[in-house]
């Protein structure tokens, strides 16, 4: 349910769409300035993860209304998801999906062979052509990371004990005059809160792939959707600051740790003692 309210607030954010990057070579777009999704890597983020969850209600329906209704939703988010021009999210859809496929594949190949024919038509239709070469050229951009991270990573050797405090876990570009992360969650943590603090967070996520390895092994309604959904998340928390507490992702988080829970195996019976008990009970001699 989570997913369709969300979809239907990204879809809300519409109206308000700017375009961040408008030439020859590559238009990107994202909310304005004030929106939640002003950032365009937010917004591709949101609308991958309404992606990633009505392609895999698609190819789990049994019902082909349902399932082209999802497909068509999941095709309209990757749509805006590919506006956005995101690196990071279209990658974690791609991942998400070949997971998604590994389990499907195991039961039946008719809804594979549905989404890539749904797939070739969207091809042929060229609804694509013009993101992909926008993707091409921004593949060819130079991301900046590398300079980020080795800043990011000198301010966690000096400061490696409780971090340099979130005002100072940013960098401002003289030009621009706009403040920077590292982006990239891990060390964001680790800068601005110290190595204590990212030890608590890895935990944190440790639960959740433990979680999300054993929904895999279980036949509830949202077993399907938790690994998928739990690659995606990760992936993205590898190239954004604060992306984590994203609604999405708590909401991912909780229900692959709510796994783990309700997973948890059962002690064993003391089947010695249950026996020693009943042969105490009939060798007592009966009142009656």
């Amino acid at each position: 349910r989570f997913a369709i309210v969300a979809f239907c607030i990204g879809c809300a954010t519409l109206p308000f769409l700017k375009v961040y990057v408008g030439n020859e070579e590559m238009i990107r777009i994202g909310g304005e300035r004030g929106v939640a999704l002003a950032n365009p890597n937010y917004f591709g983020m949101w609308f991958g993860f309404c992606a990633v969850y009505f392609l895999i209600a698609g190819l789990e329906a049994k019902n082909y209304v349902i399932r082209s209704a999802s497909w068509l939703v999941g095709l309209f988010c990757l749509y805006l998801m590919g506006i956005s021009v995101s690196r990071g999210a279209l990658l974690g859809v791609a991942i998400a999906m070949v997971i998604a496929f590994e389990k499907v594949l195991k039961r039946s190949f008719l809804p594979i062979l549905g989404f890539l024919c749904f797939g070739w038509l969207v091809y042929v239709s060229g609804i694509f052509d013009d993101l992909i070469g926008y993707y091409l050229h921004r593949g060819a951009e130079e991301t900046g990371r590398s300079r980020l991270w080795a800043w990011a990573f000198d301010g966690i050797l000096n400061s490696w004990g409780g971090g340099v405090g979130f005002s100072e876990a940013m960098i401002t570009d003289g030009s621009t005059g706009k403040s920077y992360g590292p982006h990239n969650s891990f060390l964001f943590i680790a800068l601005s809160s110290g190595i204590l603090s990212l030890s608590f967070y890895v935990a944190y996520l440790g639960q959740v792939i433990r979680g999300g390895l054993r929904a895999r092994l279980q036949n509830a309604v949202d077993s399907p959707f938790i690994l998928p959904l739990v690659s995606y998340s990760m992936l993205s928390l590898m190239v954004a600051d604060e992306v984590f507490m994203s609604p999405w992702h708590m909401v991912v988080f909780c229900a692959a740790i709510g796994v783990s829970k309700v997973g948890r195996k059962r002690k064993k019976p003391d089947i010695q003692n249950r026996r020693t008990k009943n042969v105490r009970n009939e060798a007592e001699p009966s009142l009656v």
